[in-house]
């Protein structure tokens, strides 16, 4: 939750991935969410995923992501827990 959460998530982990290719389809509002559906590759893998952005006074306050592979997660984890140690 939150913008930094975010952009560390993005900065430590994502980001890390050299195939890194998302490619966002059509959106969705929800009320105070923004939903989009993304077809993504990343670490070799290729998925659909579905971002949700909760909207708080015009700035996203928190981000859920559906549909990484366990694979892609525990990557995703081990690249930001490897960057806290440092």
């Amino acid at each position: 939750q939150g913008t930094e959460t975010i952009a560390r998530f993005y900065r430590e982990g994502a980001f890390h991935f050299d195939d890194l290719l998302p490619h966002p389809r059509s959106f969705r509002v929800e009320g105070n969410q923004v939903v989009v559906e993304i077809d993504l590759h990343i670490a070799g893998t290729s998925s659909t995923v579905v971002d949700t952005f909760e909207i708080e006074d015009g700035r996203i306050r928190s981000l859920v992501i559906q549909g990484l592979s366990d694979q892609v997660r525990s990557r995703l984890a081990e690249l930001t827990s490897d960057e806290r140690s440092r």
